[in-house]
């Protein structure tokens, strides 16, 4: 069953106030808007390692801080990791890399594209196929591996230069410990 999203474009705006402003979406899942999603990203201080910056939603989190830097260390090849559990979006990217998407479009990808497209693999895969456990895009700059987990999904991008299957295994695997001992 595909999650209940009602998207409302509120108006569209003149050059000159879309270059003001955001363009004005209002969203609706569960109780909260899209701009309780929208906040600024800020520097990463969980991990000395690994620069990058970090980008949550204002509720407490479902996932611990140290899931993301145990994805991370999983490979060098890791661009960017998000879990959205619980309802709640937690994401980080590797600072200075290239080719990578802007950060407002990889919030909505996470809030919308990627539930949707888990929902329709697992959809076909409970037909006849024995379900679905993830889809894997092949973008032009890198490849994203997106995990269906229990309460929501994990994305991780990775180098053009790698095999994400190599690693779906071991990331779920952490996803999976660390819900089990929330």
């Amino acid at each position: 069953m595909l999650l209940p999203l009602l998207v409302t474009l509120l108006s569209f705006r003149s050059e000159a106030e879309e270059s003001a402003a955001a363009f004005p979406i209002t969203i609706f899942h569960s109780d909260r808007s899209a701009t309780e999603w929208l906040e600024p990203t800020v520097p990463c201080t969980t991990s000395p390692t690994i620069p990058c910056n970090t980008r949550s939603d204002k509720i407490a989190h479902a996932v611990s801080p140290d899931t993301i830097d145990q994805i991370f260390a999983v490979s060098s090849t890791i661009r960017y990791v998000a879990l959205y559990r619980q309802g709640q979006l937690t994401s980080r990217q590797r600072s200075a890399i290239s080719g990578a998407s802007a950060s407002e479009s990889d919030r909505y990808e996470e809030l919308f594209v990627n539930p949707t497209l888990l929902t329709l693999a697992r959809q076909r895969g409970n037909l006849d196929c024995g379900g679905a456990k993830f889809v894997l895009v092949g973008y032009g700059n890198f490849y994203q591996l997106v995990l269906d987990l229990p309460d929501g999904h994990a994305s991780i991008c990775f180098e053009l230069s790698s095999n994400p299957l190599n690693y779906a295994d071991t990331i779920r695997t952490i996803c999976d410990d660390k819900q089990t001992k929330s």
